[in-house]
């Protein structure tokens, strides 16, 4: 397959269908009925452009999904950061608990 883009694809495919439909009486006098393929490409641009539709949709739910997933990870990481700034508030930067929870949250910036 070329490396033509997908709006030249579909333009060629009915330019082609177009040439096809405007000469059908030469071409059938000549032996070629061309009534089927003018059908099918026209059936075929429908389906490429559905489908076409259907990926960009599909593109912008993924970067959606990504930002809110993004996002998501953030809220939970801060939210536990912060708990560790809690505790060592309340309990002080010398208690063991404390200790352990910052030496946990270091360990995750490494």
């Amino acid at each position: 397959m070329t490396s033509l883009s997908h709006a030249q694809k579909l333009a060629f495919a009915r330019e082609i269908a177009e040439v096809l439909a405007n000469n059908s009486t030469e071409l059938t006098a000549k032996g070629y009925d061309p009534t089927t393929k003018i059908a099918d490409l026209g059936t075929e641009s429908v389906t490429a452009e559905k489908a076409e539709a259907n990926q960009k949709q599909a593109q912008a739910a993924a970067m959606q999904a990504t930002l809110d997933s993004n996002d998501s990870m953030d809220t939970v990481y801060n939210n536990a950061s912060g708990s560790v700034d809690i505790v060592g508030g309340i309990l002080g930067k010398d208690d063991p608990i404390v200790q352990k929870l910052r030496k946990i949250r270091g360990a995750m910036n490494r």
